[in-house]
């Protein structure tokens, strides 16, 4: 089967978020509508899905003026989907969409703070899903709102240093989370040596993961 990349408009991204995204993403970590909707307004925020021919998956991504990285907020191949290779496609197809960025920025939930041996694995498969689709993970750390996250860094028209990222990630952020929540709810700080890959509470060091995104 063929499958292609569509941008998306607001309507359609709107219904995404109903049928999909509210069932794909816990409710802490899945901004309300309406946030998207000021954002997509705004000019810095746009969504693709991918159809084959019935949408098989989807990516919402932020960004920023003046900021070459964009930011992977939500990425998802749908349940009937999975299992099929379709994740790292949509991965691909996708870079050779943005070829005006830099990069694309994930974000992935710290392994390092995994609650039991399944979200240990879990997150596990979704560092190694980015890693083997070329994503580099920077020393870089973000707090949002009382989530860690671990933040990837996949180069498009050219690599991005930890410094270019975390530019990045605070610019996105400012846009995303604006004023006063965004000093109080969000911070970036960059891992010492040795920090960034310490042993897991949980024993062994394995490749992280994230619950942001559901690749298939």
């Amino acid at each position: 089967m063929e499958y292609r990349i569509e941008k998306l408009s607001l309507p359609q991204a709107r219904e995404i978020y109903t049928a999909h995204m509210t069932r794909h993403f816990p409710a802490e970590e899945l901004k309300p509508l309406h946030s998207i909707e000021r954002m997509w307004a705004e000019g810095s925020y746009h969504a693709y899905g991918m159809y084959g021919p019935a949408l098989s998956g989807y990516a919402f991504l932020a960004s920023a003026p003046g900021c070459g990285l964009v930011l992977l907020d939500y990425f998802a191949i749908l349940e009937p989907f999975r299992g099929k290779g379709l994740g790292g496609l949509f991965l691909r197809e996708l870079r050779a969409l943005l070829t005006d960025c830099q990069g694309i920025l994930i974000e992935t939930e710290d392994i390092d703070r995994a609650r039991d041996g399944e979200e240990l694995r879990a997150r596990a498969r979704r560092d190694l899903f980015y890693e083997k689709n070329g994503a580099r993970k920077t020393n870089l750390r973000g707090t949002v709102y009382g989530v860690h996250y671990a933040i990837w860094n996949l180069p498009l028209s050219s690599p991005a240093d930890d410094t270019v990222c975390r530019k990045g990630m605070e610019h996105i952020y400012q846009v995303m989370v604006p004023g006063e929540k965004n000093r109080a709810h969000v911070a970036f700080q960059t891992a010492g040596p040795g920090e960034a890959d310490s042993p897991s509470p949980l024993g062994g060091r394995l490749p992280g993961g994230s619950d942001r995104q559901t690749p298939g």
